[in-house]
């Protein structure tokens, strides 16, 4: 349980700054590939050697973590490393179709007004599975985490005023 916690927050802390840097569009913190400077070398190693294929490669420091953003044939991925460049979890985006029909059926019950928006798919460094869904209904957006085993972790909802509420349904 301590560990999900953990994860969560990370998670949480990874999509806030996210969302803030991209609010602010602070241009300082964003790195592209061509300059690494501050981003230790071996994160970037790491994605040089998984992914050899990444293109567009964009680097962010959020607090003291690191994200490297990238797409390889028109696929959005993220990689998320900790200040020593150990790494987190890297998230891919991929179709609802994808998902397993087992995590669907959990997200359906759950949330029967909601249309899936966008979905990723999670590894982390523990080898948790994971599946991140964005759903929205009328005004409200919500970010919902389950695992691979149909296991609901959180959820982080989003009204019109930007604010955010975590739940544990």
């Amino acid at each position: 349980m301590k560990y999900f916690a953990i994860l969560l927050t990370v998670l949480f802390l990874f999509s806030c700054s996210a969302k803030e840097a991209s609010d602010n569009k602070s241009v300082e913190n964003i790195l592209n590939s061509e300059n690494t400077d501050g981003i230790p070398q071996s994160s970037v190693d790491f994605v040089k050697s998984e992914f050899p294929k990444a293109e567009d490669t964009e680097w962010e420091k959020e607090e003291n973590d690191y994200e490297a953003e990238f797409k390889i044939s028109g696929v959005e991925y993220s990689v998320e490393f900790d200040k020593d460049g150990k790494w987190l979890a890297t998230e891919k985006e991929i179709n609802a179709e994808d998902v397993p029909e087992s995590v669907m059926n959990v997200l359906k019950e759950k949330y029967p007004d909601h249309k899936v928006e966008e979905v990723e798919y999670i590894i982390t460094a523990e080898k948790t599975n994971l599946y991140e869904f964005e759903l929205e209904s009328g005004d409200k957006e919500l970010e919902v985490l389950i695992k691979d085993d149909g296991t609901k972790i959180s959820r982080e909802e989003e009204n019109d005023n930007d604010e955010n509420e975590e739940d544990d349904d």
